[in-house]
């Protein structure tokens, strides 16, 4: 998934994004995150501020995303309401985004 920008990722407003990586991570498949250059210094120089990882993570909605074709957000909405809820979807996608946050610091730390 590419995170851009990685402060509003414009793929968590998409409804088939949110339910691929929903799908991904609860199926336990390879599951990857990516920044373009001059996001991932963006994202860098954003750490020093607390406020910009709280402001993403609250971009996390997944009941407000949409779709191109209708029917497509209204298959994938009754799959979320039928299997989970939006807010174990939001959860998942806080956890995962959190976690690649931590490793993408660390790893940066490391370097």
């Amino acid at each position: 998934m590419i995170m851009h920008p990685w402060n509003d990722p414009i793929v968590l407003r998409r409804s088939w994004c949110v339910f691929e990586v929903y799908v991904a991570v609860t199926l336990g498949a390879r599951f990857e995150i990516a920044l373009a250059r001059d996001q991932e210094a963006t994202f860098l120089n954003d750490m020093a501020d607390e406020g910009a990882i709280h402001g993403m993570l609250a971009t996390i909605k997944s009941e407000d995303s949409e779709t191109t074709v209708p029917s497509d957000r209204d298959g994938i909405f009754y799959l979320i309401r039928a299997e989970t809820s939006f807010i174990a979807v939001d959860r998942l996608i806080f956890s995962t985004l959190s976690n690649w946050i931590k490793t993408t610091l660390e790893s940066s730390i490391g370097a």
